[in-house]
């Protein structure tokens, strides 16, 4: 029967060591194997010698059917032992087998040297260097831009700048991968931008047109996602045999990412363009661009749910998206309410006990607590 050796794969890895000391053992198999046949043949005359004497007294016992079975099955088991025996050896030794797994035990060691770092999700020193040169150098750029009143360049345009550059000039240092981590930016970085502009934002002027604000975040989002998903249908109809069709599913939930607006940059360039929050138009886009992106997200999420096969899309499977839109954009604004009157009774009832130290710190501690509740349990934070 041939054998063929099973090399590593993703899911049952042979270790380099491994194999390494199983080479090591086979270059000794020859001498070992020698010294071995050298004391069987030294004990052999006194094996057959005890032998003789056990057969000579079997023969004076009685044997029983039994006995002589189990004698039997045990010479066919030692004698298949000793042909499998044979063949590992005749398999270990033989010099195609060698140079296939020391050609194995080298690809591994630079596969792991090199290339496997697929879990490599620690920060170490290296990434957290990269991090802040990153952000130091988008700093310098927006100040450059402001200083020189460079208008035609964005201070978000220049800030994509800087990471493209970067990104290129890492992609020529060997054994250096380093990517855009999208969870560190949305758990950690989003959250304390998000609070500083809402905080930042005057607050009258946010109540007195907060009606239009909220319509354009609402109604807004909804008609830019449909009218977005009919162009896209439509087009892709029109386009026939030069690509795909995209079905309506998959047309709205491109709707909905497209029409999410970042607030940071509609910040950035809102300031560059020299308003305050005390302006009209700064308010009414402002904070259509905080609201909007909660719909977005509630929309794309409450969509996503339409792509499964199984899925059949009727009157109650609309209803059923309509009642979790409402409830995940409810519940959202519950929570952090809720997060809201705690904090008020918080510190009503710390006052004076904390030193101003604590007091910033844990203000910025209730500040992240609606957003990760809101973001753990699947809504919009």
């Amino acid at each position: 029967m041939p054998l063929s050796p099973s090399l590593p794969t993703s899911s049952k890895m042979v270790d380099v060591n491994m194999l390494n000391e199983a080479l090591l053992l086979q270059q000794d198999t020859s001498s070992t194997n020698t010294d071995i046949l050298a004391k069987r043949n030294q004990s052999a005359p006194m094996e057959a010698q005890k032998v003789d004497d056990v057969d000579a007294d079997d023969k004076n016992r009685p044997q029983s059917a039994e006995k002589k079975a189990a004698q039997a099955q045990a010479a066919a088991s030692s004698a298949a032992i000793s042909q499998t025996a044979a063949v590992v050896s005749t398999f270990l030794n033989d010099p195609e087998s060698v140079e296939a797994r020391t050609c194995c035990a080298s690809i591994l060691k630079v596969f792991h040297d090199h290339c496997d770092r697929p879990t490599d999700n620690d920060y170490s020193d290296t990434r957290l260097f990269v991090i802040i040169a990153v952000i130091g150098f988008c700093g310098m750029v927006k100040s450059l831009i402001r200083y020189f009143r460079i208008r035609w360049l964005p201070e978000a345009a220049g800030c994509i700048l800087v990471g493209v550059m970067g990104g290129f000039i890492m992609s020529f240092i060997p054994h250096f991968d380093i990517n855009f981590d999208g969870e560190f930016f949305l758990r950690i970085m989003v959250p304390p931008i998000v609070f500083e502009a809402a905080l930042s934002i005057d607050k009258r002027s946010f109540n007195r047109h907060f009606t239009p604000i909220l319509i354009f975040a609402t109604a807004g989002t909804l008609l830019s996602t449909a009218v977005t998903a009919f162009i896209v249908h439509r087009v892709s109809i029109l386009l026939g045999s030069w690509c795909a069709t995209i079905p309506v599913a998959e047309a709205l939930i491109f709707g909905a990412l497209i029409s999410s607006i970042d607030p940071i940059a509609v910040l950035s360039v809102l300031s560059s363009m020299g308003m305050t929050d005390t302006d009209t138009i700064y308010v009414v886009i402002f904070g259509e661009s905080l609201l909007n992106d909660g719909v977005a997200i509630v929309l794309f999420e409450t969509l996503v749910h339409f792509l499964d096969d199984s899925l059949v899309i009727d009157s109650e499977a609309v209803l059923a998206a309509t009642v979790h839109f409402f409830v995940v954009a409810i519940g959202s604004v519950l929570i952090g309410l809720m997060c809201g009157a705690l904090s008020t009774v918080y510190y009503w009832l710390m006052h004076g006990c904390q030193t101003p130290l604590v007091e910033v710190l844990m203000f910025f501690c209730w500040s992240f607590i609606p957003y990760y509740i809101a973001d753990g349990i699947k809504w919009s934070g």
